[in-house]
């Protein structure tokens, strides 16, 4: 599954100027379940020369690649835009992600917080991957009954 929303819209900040960089969807925080995929375009304002327009993993590593499972690429919708594609998300991918932009020799961002839940069925997969933070008893682990607590998402339940 995909989520394009192409509606534009601007920052405001606190002194009343609008921000140079726009998200699309517009927004600070997503959700999404683990095996989801989306987009979301980073947009700088026409007006101001924006250059070397990049996307930044929670791990403040630089997305440069333009293939594969989260990537970048040119967006359609818009010339200046750089979209930010994530398929098939994984609960490690969560995080802050940071979209920014060199105008005038100065950098410039706009962030977004990715929430991922877990499905019940794929609890245990998420579990793994943030085992430090995500269980709390590992004691008596019955994947089958027990899937997630709630740092791995909602909090779900199989039937016994």
């Amino acid at each position: 599954m995909h989520v394009c929303v192409t509606s534009a819209y601007r920052v405001m900040l606190e002194n009343g100027s609008s921000h140079p960089l726009r998200l699309e969807p517009p927004g600070d925080f997503y959700a999404f379940f683990t095996g989801d995929s989306f987009f979301i375009t980073c947009i700088p304002d026409p007006g101001i020369g924006a250059n070397r327009l990049a996307w930044q993993t929670p791990n403040k590593k630089d997305i440069t690649h333009t293939r594969g499972r989260v990537h970048v690429e040119p967006s359609v919708h818009n010339i200046l835009g750089l979209e930010l594609v994530v398929e098939e998300v994984r609960y490690k991918d969560q995080g802050v992600f940071i979209c920014s932009a060199v105008v005038d020799g100065r950098e410039i961002r706009i962030k977004f917080t990715l929430k991922v839940y877990c499905f019940a069925e794929e609890a245990s997969i998420c579990i793994r991957e943030k085992i430090s933070t995500s269980v709390k008893h590992i004691s008596d682990f019955d994947e089958s009954r027990i899937v997630a607590d709630r740092e791995c998402g909602m909090p779900l339940k199989k039937n016994r």
